[in-house]
């Protein structure tokens, strides 16, 4: 029904998607087939309700036609070769045949044209002929011709005859061949070889040369300097020969002198080791993945266990090996695979091999077979002995440059400058220019107050300086950020010298609450290293500073590091406050820094500030001495007051304003209680907030704390709240930033509301309080999308399972079933929002999975895949309130806007529903079995 379809008056266009003819309409179950269904669907979209209804009726009749036997007119024709006999009507038969076809011809015959032009089947045998004395021709029983050459008469013997060849090696003439002899040098006796074989013999003359030679020439009169010795060959000649030289050496040898300076046939030192020359590739064999193949390999083997002096070397070619048994398979995770010379075997064994063993294996590769049943990989580790002076370079440039002796970084007195002693680096090549005896180590001067550059882990640099940058830290690749005020300011900044004697400096990454916090991080956060630093700097120490600091001495910490990274000792002294004079100066009655007697004299000045009523100047710190039990302390404020006040009530107030110099803090409130002595403390509160409302009247809102800062001027950072680590050297068990314990005195109780649509960062792990009881949202308020570096993780511990029961047939039916309806879908809530731009989904619906289910007698919502959540009606809870006026207090400050009548959606009104979910995860498994059993049948036919 492709193309055009007249309907009604008009041409109308069909969907060209219509299935092939032999596409069934409905399958076993008397469902409509999916290519059908598609069809349908794809003319449902295109068509008119009226349009489809009429399409219908038109395949209904001409289905209906053909049920009642209808035919079509046409006829067969043959033409050229083909025959045809019949007529194509109802209850004929229209036979199809070659002309002068054979129902079964011979074995080697082929259909065409005989020798008279007649076509059907010949043997292929008759269109060869051949000429006789030439070939020869024989048909075997099987129809095959087998072609030969006719056998040629021997013609005799005759004289020396040359011959002549073409290039298919035929002969195509021939000419006498007589064998001369140069004159006076070479006498040759029956040259054509009419009477037998020629005969060559030298001529009187040259005999009688040689024997003047003989008589002129005697052995005592040559001798041979060096290596060449000369001997009689007892016939008057002599004999030339290399000292200790041998006929045939042996093989890879040379003439040259051996260790002892012996001369002679000696295999020159090409390897000192054991090991791979070339090839040797290890691979899982194709038909077994429980063995391995190795590749041809060539081994070169050295034995210095028999004469030190002269080493026996072997160069041996090895392989190929093909479906080797892994003889530790069942036993280890591991096999490492090696030849055993000079053997030129192979060696398997489930743990590394020895140094000892090393010097007649060599070792090719381990084989991983941790699930103990078939090779899961293979690594390639072959111990080449090619090259060893680059091998050497190559572990030199992995290690990377090493610091060997000094240059070691320190304070240079009450400022920020640094100074760094005398010391040599090693790093390959870098004093081949200057020393090519000691190529490799480089000596590197002292320098005071040095010059310094700090560079950003994107490779940034900053310009020359002197001075140490406490104030700022790198909070993320390239960008440096001034570190706030309060909150954690110590961080670590990492000190690298390089060949040329510069140094560089990266600023810290991370911030810390205290130095010991900053040096623990060294060797547990992360650090993000420049390039260049990475590959030609060299580490030398951790600087631990914090913010604000102004000099180095004795503040910082220099944290020295070893030859191979390895934090060592810290370099930090203790502070002497006699050397600082930067916190010097005022007049002869300020104190700064107090001696015992002074201090005492301080806590001993009376009444200071014994004052009742009106306001107290200055700084004030009372020193409470012991009290008993449940008593007050001397700055106690408690007890019952009244008031007639109505609005702005406080039982105590601090109001302070302070123009602070940079990088100063500053407190409103600090508690710092201090306990002390042997005996064990239940709680330590530092601030504790008990606000009790015991009126009759209703009230808004009830604030154990509240926090509400003001800002007029630029702030980096603000925090509502801010929990600080534990500082100090006690141990601590467990520390909680946040604990809320549970609630259970209201209607609704939440454990933490965060309004607004601001996100919340969370630097750990996210943990449940019980293992597998807290869910993650609920089937009416669910997150709209979760994104994951990896996927969930689920348990499937066989611990924590019965045993794993195999598919019922009903089940494998309902599972097969299940995949044919995998389709596309849009949510409506996304259509009704975005219309045709709603973006598609693949799945299925739960409900269609319950019918399949169900077809197949299985109780749906016996398997996990199957879900359904029902809820009740929850009513809208609302705050409403009237008309605040703003409060301001008796200095003048508003402490509170004016607030105009409102009310907000505490919670929202939800219908009672239900919804049906999938767990896909396990609906995914459970059809992936459903395709394993069609497969299964398959490879079972084929």
């Amino acid at each position: 029904m492709a193309g055009d379809w007249q309907g009604g008056d008009q041409l109308m266009p069909i969907p060209a998607e219509q299935p092939r003819f032999d596409q069934p309409v409905v399958d076993a179950r008397g469902f409509a087939t999916q290519p059908w269904m598609n069809y349908w669907l794809r003319m449902a979209s295109f068509l008119s309700q009226e349009d489809l209804s009429a399409v219908v009726a038109e395949l209904q009749r001409r289905v209906t036609e053909l049920e009642e036997g209808q035919t079509l007119g046409f006829q067969i024709i043959g033409d050229q070769s083909i025959s045809v006999n019949g007529v194509p009507q109802p209850g004929h038969v229209v036979i199809i045949t070659l002309q002068g076809d054979q129902q079964a011809p011979g074995n080697t015959q082929y259909y065409g044209t005989g020798p008279t032009g007649t076509k059907g089947w010949f043997p292929v045998s008759g269109a060869i002929t051949v000429n006789s004395g030439e070939l020869t021709k024989v048909v075997g029983t099987d129809g095959v011709t087998t072609l030969g050459l006719a056998d040629v008469a021997d013609s005799g013997a005759g004289t020396l005859i040359a011959i002549t060849k073409d290039a298919k090696g035929r002969i195509t003439g021939s000419r006498p061949a007589t064998i001369t002899g140069t004159a006076q040098q070479i006498n040759v006796a029956n040259g054509n070889a009419a009477a037998g074989l020629p005969t060559l013999s030298l001529a009187p003359e040259v005999l009688s040369a040689l024997a003047e030679a003989v008589t002129a020439l005697q052995p005592s009169d040559v001798t041979g300097p060096n290596s060449v010795k000369v001997t009689s060959n007892g016939s008057g000649g002599i004999i030339l020969q290399l000292d200790n030289d041998v006929a045939t050496p042996a093989a890879l040898t040379e003439y040259s002198t051996n260790s002892a300076g012996q001369r002679g046939w000696w295999r020159p030192a090409l390897f000192e080791s054991t090991g791979v020359i070339n090839g040797g590739a290890l691979s899982i064999n194709a038909g077994n993945n429980a063995r391995f193949d190795m590749a041809q390999a060539v081994i070169g083997y050295t034995d210095w266990s028999v004469t030190p002096t002269q080493p026996t070397r072997v160069l041996l070619t090895v392989g190929p090996f093909s479906a080797q048994v892994v003889t530790g398979i069942a036993t280890a995770n591991a096999s490492y695979v090696g030849i055993q010379m000079p053997a030129g075997t192979i060696v398997q064994q489930t743990s590394p091999f020895t140094n000892a063993q090393r010097r007649t294996i060599a070792q090719i590769g381990v084989l991983v077979h941790s699930n103990n049943t078939n090779i899961n990989a293979i690594n390639d580790q072959a111990a080449t002995i090619r090259a060893g002076v680059n091998q050497v370079g190559d572990l030199m440039a992995a290690i990377g440059p090493l610091n060997l002796t000094g240059n070691i970084y320190s304070a240079n007195g009450a400022n920020l400058n640094i100074n760094k002693s005398a010391g040599s680096i090693f790093k390959m090549g870098s004093n081949f220019q200057a020393n090519n005896l000691d190529p490799h180590v480089v000596s590197q001067g002292a320098q005071t107050a040095l010059t310094f550059r700090y560079r950003l882990s994107n490779g940034v640099e900053g310009a020359d300086t002197t001075n140490i940058n406490p104030n700022q830290y790198e909070s993320a690749p390239g960008v440096l950020t001034a570190i706030p005020i309060l909150g954690n300011q110590w961080h670590v900044q990492r000190i690298n010298i390089f060949q040329s004697g510069m140094t560089r400096i990266q600023y810290g990454q991370q911030l810390y609450a205290s130095a010991q916090a900053a040096i623990n991080g060294i060797l547990t956060d992360a650090f993000t290293t420049e390039q260049n630093i990475a590959e030609n700097g060299i580490l030398r120490c951790y600087l631990i500073i914090n913010r604000g600091l102004l000099g180095l001495l004795g503040s910082a910490t220099f944290a020295p590091v070893g030859k191979f990274g390895a934090l060592q000792a810290s370099s930090a002294a203790t502070p002497n406050h006699n050397d600082l004079p930067g916190l010097q100066g005022g007049t002869t009655t300020e104190r700064y820094h107090l001696t015992n007697a002074q201090l005492t004299d301080v806590g001993t000045i009376p009444n200071k500030y014994d004052k009742t009523g009106g306001t107290i100047s200055g700084r004030v710190g009372i020193n409470a001495p012991n009290v008993s039990e449940n008593a007050d302390g001397l700055l106690g404020i408690g007890g019952s007051f009244a008031t007639a006040a109505t609005n702005s009530v406080r039982a105590l107030r601090v109001d302070a304003t302070a123009t602070l110099g940079s990088g100063f803090g500053f407190a409103n409130f600090d508690a710092a209680g201090v306990t002390d002595g042997p005996n064990p403390l239940d709680h330590l509160i530092g601030y504790q907030s008990r606000p009790r409302h015991a009126g009759t009247g209703a009230m808004t809102r009830l604030y154990a704390y509240a926090s509400l800062p003001t800002c007029d001027g630029p702030v980096t950072q603000a925090f509502g709240q801010y929990i600080f680590d534990i500082v100090g050297t006690g141990a601590v068990n467990n520390h909680t930033g946040l604990y809320i314990e549970p609630l259970v005195k209201a209607t609704n109780n939440y454990a933490m509301w965060i309004d607004g649509n601001n996100p919340s960062v969370f630097g750990g792990p996210v943990w449940p309080k019980l293992d597998a009881v807290v869910p993650l949202g609920d089937p009416t308020l669910r997150f709209s999308t979760v994104y994951a570096a990896t996927g969930t993780i689920n348990t499937s511990d066989a611990r924590e399972k019965t045993d794993v029961l195999p598919f019922t047939e009903e089940e494998l039916a309902a599972a097969k079933q299940l995949g044919s309806e995998i389709g596309m879908f849009k949510f409506l809530s996304m259509v009704e929002k975005k219309g045709k731009a709603a973006r598609s989904h693949v799945g299925m619906t739960v409900q269609r999975a319950i019918q399949i289910m169900q077809s197949h007698g299985l109780d749906p919502f016996a398997y996990g895949f199957i879900c359904y959540d029902q809820w009740p009606e929850q009513a809208e809870v609302r705050r409403e309130w009237g008309y605040q006026p703003a409060v301001v207090d008796d200095f003048g400050d508003v402490v509170r806007e004016e607030v105009l009548p409102g009310s907000e959606v505490i919670t929202q009104h939800r219908a009672a529903g239900d919804r049906y979910s999938f767990r896909t995860s396990e609906l995914d498994e459970f059809i992936i079995r459903g395709l394993v059993a069609r497969l299964d049948a398959l490879e079972a036919k084929s």
